[in-house]
């Protein structure tokens, strides 16, 4: 058999990741060159930030492939449960420490919470959505391509969603799927014309979920010409708790690499599973490079050297 050394930071197949073109494909449905969205693995420092922070960034996958390992499954007070590796990380916050996140393994988890020494939790960055076919969302897509418009509103100048219109039956028809579609918007008159008023979206991640789900034509395009999720600020939406971190024996996993070395699993932050490599590709390093590899010790330069 022919031995690997690194690290298996990997999820189940069917975990979804969300791809630049906002729609939530499952892990095992990645391939290499495909583009997600990631982050700032570490908070840096920028001209316009009074404290260092991290950001959304796009990410390229540059790996991809199926192992076989042994699994925990993670669940959350929402009822959110993920399956990873044991030495998969999570962005989480412990709650005695004012909740500042840092990298926590899976198993690790798993030990803290048998040994009951302090609560952890999970943030959730980004609602999870599937493409609504629906009759209803052909409508809400229509109406919006046809009278709403996508532009950089509020302090922080967020991509945000707006639809106008005269106070008549197909505002009310609006107003009623957006409802019914759980998207939060405000209405409000539309300058100073009393008969026309604007429903807006009420957050830009919020405006994500209305383009990767109804994915109207129009207005997707401009979101892909005219805005980029890299100027947003990697802001958790909810905190949830982490209930159970259980072992569920081996099972087959979507081993991933990505240039930011992050992704969005279920709309949480993950560090990207790492390439596991043959030790054939070590065979040429110099010693100062592969550390101590026997043993498993992943090697201080990840994956095969440059050139």
């Amino acid at each position: 058999e022919e031995r690997t050394a690194g690290r298996a930071y990997c999820v189940t197949p069917e975990t979804r990741i969300l791809r630049a073109d906002l729609r939530w494909v499952a892990a095992g449905d990645l391939q290499q060159g495909d583009t997600i969205v990631g982050f700032d693995e570490e908070p840096i420092t920028t001209p316009t930030a009074h404290r260092p922070v991290r950001h959304f960034q796009l990410a390229s996958i540059s790996h991809a492939e199926r192992k076989t390992l042994p699994v925990f499954e993670v669940e959350l007070e929402d009822g959110t449960t993920v399956r990873a590796t044991g030495e998969h990380r999570w962005l989480a916050m412990q709650s005695n420490l004012r909740r500042v996140p840092q990298w926590i393994r899976t198993d690790t988890l798993a030990e803290e919470l048998k040994m009951g020494r302090r609560r952890w939790f999970i943030g959730r960055y980004l609602p999870v959505w599937e493409e609504d076919r629906s009759y209803e969302a052909g409508i809400l897509a229509g109406a919006f391509d046809a009278d709403g418009s996508i532009e950089r509103g509020g302090s922080n100048r967020a991509p945000l969603l707006r639809f106008t219109q005269k106070d008549n039956p197909l505002l009310d028809r609006i107003t009623d799927l957006l409802i019914q579609k759980k998207l939060p918007f405000r209405r409000n008159p539309h300058n100073s014309k009393a008969d026309i008023f604007s429903l807006a979206v009420t957050s830009w991640q919020e405006t994500l979920r209305f383009l990767g789900s109804m994915r109207p034509a129009r207005l997707f395009a401009k979101w892909q010409e005219s805005f980029s999720i890299d100027d947003r600020e990697f802001q958790c939406v909810a905190k949830l708790m982490v209930v159970r971190v259980s072992p569920i024996g081996e099972r087959e996993v979507a081993a991933l690499t990505s240039s930011s070395g992050t992704y969005l699993t279920e709309g949480l932050p993950s560090h990207n599973t790492g390439h596991i490599c043959h030790i054939s590709e070590f065979a040429h390093w110099p010693a100062e490079r592969t550390g101590v590899l026997i043993g498993g010790v992943q090697p201080s330069v990840p994956g095969p050297p440059a050139g």
